[in-house]
Order: structure tokens, then C-alpha cells, then sequence
């Protein structure tokens, strides 16, 4: 599982918590989405988002890949609500 952020303007520690937690919080709500729980492969996950993380600004732009290709029909919506915690939330499209 990877994820890959637009953090530049933080700093190095900073970045790498902000890494760290964004990520959990992305595949928590991807693997929770889907019902599979804990046994489902985080190897097949990446994230892209091209957004800055700023506390309490709503990112959507976070695209999901699975096994390389793109989900085009999921929605990532994630956001830091301070500097140390974050929420994400996984809606598939219909």
C-alpha cells in the first residue's frame, strides 16, 4: 500500500505523520467499504491525491488504485482535523 500526497509544505516529521495517518485512514475506509475486513492484501492499495493537506479543508481529488488501475467509480473523501488526527471516508458510485 503506498500514498502518494502533496504535503511539500509541511515539515519532514510532519509530512511523514501526516503519511503515516492518511494512509490508515484511506485504507480503513476502503477495506471497510467493501465489507472484507482485515484480510484483504494493502499491497493491492495506492492512493493519489494531488491536493495540499490543510486541517478542516475536504480533499476529494484522492484517486484509488487497485492492483494498478484505477477506480474511477469510488470517491475518497478525506480531511486533517488537526495536526494530529484525520478522517477519510470510501463511497463507491452508482
Amino acid at each position: 500500500m503506498s500514498v502518494k500526497l502533496h504535503v511539500n509544505s509541511l515539515s519532514r516529521n510532519h509530512r511523514n505523520h501526516c503519511v503515516v495517518c492518511l494512509c490508515q485512514c484511506l485504507k480503513e475506509s476502503y477495506v471497510k467499504a467493501l465489507g472484507v475486513g482485515i484480510g484483504f492484501s494493502l499491497q493491492r492499495l495506492d492512493f493519489h491525491t494531488h491536493t495540499d493537506t490543510i486541517p478542516g479543508q475536504v480533499i476529494t481529488d484522492t484517486r484509488l488504485y487497485l492492483d494498478g488501475h484505477c477506480l474511477d467509480d469510488w470517491q475518497l473523501q478525506e480531511t486533517m482535523l488537526d495536526d494530529s488526527h484525520c478522517v477519510a471516508v470510501a463511497v463507491k458510485q452508482v
